[in-house]
């Protein structure tokens, strides 16, 4: 079988050399999907080539191909116009290779699908929705892109999803059709409880540093509670195109002294962020297509809870005891920070949640690999094409 792997962002070529040595790759706490996809050829007869958005270079393993694809950004009409010069772009690169089967991520264009060889079956592997989480697309742009996704996917009867909510969009645009979904979860580290501080001070954000995140929440939210209580310590690691403003805010709140941005770090310096961390918080806006937010589950991991907002899909595999705000809403996260903070009996039952309900969906739910490879079987079921185990 040969398989085209349409790859988002990311630096899968750089993946691929850690790979190569059998080493993890030392940026990524859990593990990448590209990596995934590099064990699932490994393991099988099949043929892999992966086409990339970043730099990459020749494999130097007949197993393997790399392409590199440029995507630019625009705005307005010519946003289509070049999403879909770089689709066209992608399907004669995915078509000199003639594959069996295409995967194709969510951040290509899911509403140019038909640029792919007519003759492939076509998994999705959607990491993110196609319209607001828990709504209806809204506005001229995003009900233009839904139509056109709902005439595309008619051409892709599988999806891996990231989460229950983006496989419930999935299935609504391909409603009256067959399909073949499956959910999986991030490959994380081993989850382990944690001994609890009390009261929980040490607050951390993990990820990219946008408005649409909801950074600027929390920084407003922890300036509220600073004044009751000046041992709160707030950590906001990753980088992002808000960073420069959100220190400014942070100066502004008179909190700068209490916040610390520890930019752009590798995987070890944000596990070492977990491990001090009492307190995580995942403050999506409805603004952001998010299709998961792993952040609870790593954090999970760590055995320290997070207080997610309503936007974020990773919600739904926690239970009662986790601590959920209303997107965008300072007052409500807040309170909710307050809660936890200042009610051990919350915060206790928010760890235990937190753990708990890791290592129950990691039992109920497969990787992106299995996912994958559930597909590719019902795929070779139909089409006779042939996925052998090498081992």
């Amino acid at each position: 079988m040969r398989i085209s792997y349409i790859h988002g962002p990311g630096d899968a070529f750089g993946t691929f050399k850690h790979w190569k040595q059998l080493r993890a790759d030392p940026r990524n706490i859990k593990q990448t999907y590209s990596g995934q996809f590099f064990d699932l050829i490994a393991e099988t007869d099949a043929v892999g080539q992966i086409v990339c958005l970043s730099p990459s270079g020749a494999s130097d393993d007949p197993r393997f191909t790399f392409e590199t694809v440029a995507r630019r950004s625009a705005s307005g009409l010519a946003y289509f116009k070049e999403e879909l010069r770089y689709a066209r772009s992608v399907g004669r690169t995915v078509a000199k290779f003639r594959p069996d089967v295409v995967i194709v991520s969510s951040d290509f264009p899911v509403f140019a699908l038909d640029v792919m060889p007519g003759s492939t079956d076509i998994i999705l592997s959607l990491h993110n929705t196609l319209w607001q989480p828990y709504g209806e697309p809204s506005g001229i742009k995003q009900k233009a892109l839904a139509t056109l996704c709902r005439f595309a996917v008619r051409r892709a009867r599988y999806a891996v999803c990231v989460s229950e909510e983006v496989r419930r969009q999935f299935l609504k645009l391909r409603a009256g059709l067959s399909s073949v979904t499956q959910i999986q979860m991030p490959k994380l580290p081993k989850a382990s409880p944690k001994e609890q501080n009390s009261p929980p001070l040490r607050l951390l954000y993990v990820g990219r540093v946008e408005h649409d995140k909801g950074v600027s929440d929390v920084i407003r939210a922890f300036a509220l509670l600073s004044n009751q209580n000046p041992l709160l310590t707030l950590k906001i690691v990753g980088d992002g195109g808000a960073l420069n403003d959100l220190r400014a805010l942070a100066y502004d709140l008179g909190v700068s002294e209490k916040i610390e941005f520890s930019g752009r770090v590798n995987a070890d310096l944000v596990a070492a962020a977990y491990l001090e961390a009492d307190l995580c918080v995942c403050p999506t806006r409805w603004s952001f297509n998010e299709g998961l937010a792993t952040v609870p589950l790593e954090a999970a991991s760590y055995g320290v809870p997070t207080i997610m907002s309503r936007a974020v899909p990773a919600r739904e595999l926690f239970g009662s005891d986790s601590i959920v705000f209303e997107p965008g809403n300072i007052d409500d996260l807040a309170s909710k920070m307050e809660r936890a903070v200042n009610n051990g009996s919350v915060y206790t039952a928010a760890c235990k949640d937190a753990y708990t309900s890791l290592e129950a969906a990691v039992c109920s739910l497969g990787d992106w690999q299995a996912a994958i490879t559930y597909c590719l079987r019902d795929i070779r079921n139909n089409t006779g094409h042939q996925l052998r185990a090498t081992k």
